[in-house]
């Protein structure tokens, strides 16, 4: 029932921040806490059983004490549910 109720809140989670008109910020697990900013493109949900891995587009990544500088030379940041401390949804500024 655990598995089940956890699994049903991550992929309702993950289907809400999947519309074009959302954006993400994820803080990660571990001593650095790294923040990243940017659109969800794709996920995997865990009802059909499938890893909980989410990619991230268009990333940008917190320095300082609030400022996000977009990550250069790259078209996106993988990350493993197990990897994730929080996870905000916001509505994309116009």
């Amino acid at each position: 029932m655990r598995r089940d109720l956890t699994n049903s809140a991550w992929d309702l989670v993950l289907e809400r921040a999947a519309s074009p008109d959302r954006v993400l910020e994820i803080q990660t697990v571990g001593d650095d806490k790294v923040q990243f900013f940017g659109k969800l493109a794709n996920y995997a949900l865990e009802e059909y059983e499938a890893e909980p891995w989410i990619y991230v587009t268009d990333p940008y990544r917190k320095v300082g004490r609030g400022d996000y500088e977009h990550l250069e030379r790259t078209w996106g940041v993988m990350l493993h549910k197990d990897q994730i401390r929080w996870l905000r949804i916001m509505q994309r500024e116009a």
